[in-house]
């Protein structure tokens, strides 16, 4: 298994239940295609440098991640659908 670091930036504007819940599918994803969540880190609120879908906040988080090299681009599709994530990053670590 390989590691990796998942920067999210997620809509601000979102209840803390819906928040919630987006977090908890995302880490339901990982573990589902076999990996884990290593460590969960709540980087809280900040102001982007350019608007994205229309934001001009975004709510960063990141999560350190394990799984297999084959996984993550599954994981980054499914992203790309979620309408509440802003913009994500995923790099891996060594």
């Amino acid at each position: 298994m390989k590691s990796y670091e998942l920067t999210l930036v997620l809509k601000v504007d979102l209840e803390k239940t819906v928040l919630e819940k987006l977090l908890a599918k995302i880490k339901k994803l990982v573990t589902e295609t076999g990996g884990k969540v290593v460590k969960e880190e709540e980087w809280g609120k900040r102001i982007l440098s350019y608007p994205l879908k229309k934001q001009t906040e975004g709510l960063y988080y990141c999560l350190d991640l394990s799984l297999e090299k084959k996984d993550a681009p599954a994981i980054a599709n499914k992203l790309q659908m979620e309408e509440n994530v802003l913009r994500y990053l995923m790099v891996g670590k060594e």
